[in-house]
């Protein structure tokens, strides 16, 4: 069973005429519009200046604020609190103000370094779904975020996420911007996460146990 179709595209809408810049992060497995189920959400990056303003335009259309479940994960100087909105349709924001990745223990937030903050942006691209065009992230961007999420929030890496980071791996442009990052993220496993793209075989190993 999955959110009504309509919903989904009636909210991609709504973000398509806010007043305010948005980028959406993932559409993992293409659940966008047809197949978000019950408790998945839409993943949203919003300018943190553009806080009250997106927080009352949604408030407006019938959502109101629930506990993020990262809420009690700390968070370094600078990272503004994430924000979990849902609306009567059961359908689910969950908005971010800036890039973050969470540290091997799964204990702190950190934000990604000045320069992917601004480079989100000017990267983002038209994507339509279900008929609405929309902003979504850029492929270097997504790739960076993909890997922290499946290898360091998620602890899993499906077949699906691997073949997409495989996909966006072989599309990147910039692949300094890319390698740059993760050697942040992952310090002394960066070599070991490369390989696997590099070679398009996933290894377990790499899946990252505190």
């Amino acid at each position: 069973m999955y959110i009504k179709t309509e919903s989904v595209i009636k909210c991609l809408t709504q973000l398509q005429n806010a007043p305010f810049h948005y980028i959406i992060l993932r559409n993992t497995e293409g659940e966008l519009p047809s197949r978000l189920a019950p408790f998945k959400d839409i993943d949203l990056l919003i300018k943190k200046s553009d806080r009250s303003q997106a927080l009352d335009y949604f408030h407006k259309l019938g959502y109101h604020l629930i506990i993020h479940p990262w809420s009690k994960v700390t968070k370094d100087v600078g990272v503004t609190e994430f924000d979990f909105l849902k609306n009567d349709e059961n359908l689910i924001l969950d908005i971010n103000y800036e890039l973050v990745f969470c540290n091997f223990e799964r204990s702190k937030f950190q934000l990604h370094s000045e320069f992917l903050q601004n480079e989100i942006w000017k990267s983002s691209r038209i994507l339509s779904i279900g008929g609405v065009e929309i902003n979504y992230i850029g492929c270097e961007l997504e790739f960076i975020i993909s890997a922290a999420r499946c290898i360091i929030d998620k602890r899993k890496m499906t077949a699906w996420n691997f073949s997409r980071l495989c996909y966006l791996y072989n599309s990147i442009g910039n692949i300094k911007t890319v390698e740059t990052a993760l050697q942040v993220i992952f310090k002394d496993r960066f070599t070991e996460v490369i390989n696997v793209f590099e070679v398009g075989v996933w290894d377990d190993s790499v899946i990252l146990e505190t």
